[in-house]
């Protein structure tokens, strides 16, 4: 690397923010020299009614990483007055210029609760002002793979930033890389063997097709490593491609919704973040590399 690339860690005193602030402390171990962690805690105004003072927090904020054993790995720790975290976040970013965010989300991967992501991290994503790992509040250091970057793609803008900003991290982190696209067909449904000749070649065809398509726009976009095409739900088919391989993390890009379209539900992006076991990064389509 020839500069530090600074990722800003939200800080949560509750067990949401552990596994955010380990993974940040893998990634300072995988370039101790380059990669910089700046640590925000964000006291929200009402706090006041039951937090005695500043100091009893920034305690609080030091055991919680002494605990992770990351308090090395942060070049400084800031607690921020705020009416909410992402407003603390997002201003100590435009301050320094960071890479981008590293936050918890408040389910466990093995949770049944229906709120998986937890308030700042929805409206984070929703906002996505700059590339944004949301991480498992479990997740331990040495259980992240050690395999290729996943990279989720579609042939489409929401991508770009994507494709771009993986290729940065996986030659500052020195990983491979591995893109996968995945395709839904009629057939997704009925198992191999039972696929009529006809209805077979038909699904091969459109796989052959996606694949081409896709490798078209990934060489593009300068991006030559390898492209894995898989059939079936899309979601489900990143998550298995990224545990077959090992992946770290996986990264994806984000088509910002509406209004009225996220009323029906979570964007490809914000889904993977909530349910994935592993960290997921979504970066914005304008995405500066």
């Amino acid at each position: 690397m020839t500069a530090h690339q600074s990722w800003i860690i939200g800080i949560d005193l509750r067990p949401r923010s552990d596994g955010a602030v380990r993974f940040g402390g893998w990634l300072h171990a995988q370039a101790p020299g380059d990669v910089k962690l700046l640590g925000v805690y964000a006291l929200e105004h009402d706090e006041d009614r039951y937090l005695h003072s500043r100091e009893q927090v920034e305690v609080a904020i030091e055991d919680t990483l002494e605990r992770a054993g990351v308090r090395a790995a942060l070049a400084s720790v800031e607690v921020s007055a705020a009416d909410r975290p992402e407003t603390a976040l997002e201003s100590l970013h435009q301050a320094v210029d960071a890479h981008g965010f590293i936050i918890g989300r408040r389910a466990t991967t093995d949770s049944g609760a229906i709120i998986r992501l937890g308030s700042v991290a929805r409206r984070m994503l929703r906002r996505l002002v700059a590339p944004t790992f949301v991480v498992p509040p479990e997740l331990e250091a040495d259980k992240i793979g050690a395999g290729p970057i996943v990279v989720a793609v579609t042939p489409v803008e929401a991508s770009v930033g994507a494709v771009k900003f993986a290729q940065r991290l996986a030659t500052e982190l020195g990983r491979s890389l591995v893109y996968v696209t995945v395709v839904s067909t009629s057939a997704d449904y009925i198992p191999p063997d039972r696929l009529d000749a006809v209805l077979a070649e038909r699904v091969a065809q459109k796989l052959r097709s996606a694949e081409a398509v896709t490798h078209a726009w990934l060489l593009g976009l300068g991006a030559t490593e390898r492209l894995v095409v898989r059939r079936g739900d899309v979601l489900t088919e990143i998550l298995a491609a990224a545990a077959e391989l090992s992946a770290p993390f996986v990264v994806t890009g984000s088509r910002k919704l509406s209004t009225v379209e996220r009323l029906f539900g979570l964007s490809v992006a914000s889904w993977l973040a909530a349910q994935a076991a592993l960290p997921v990064l979504v970066v914005p389509s304008d995405a500066v590399v």
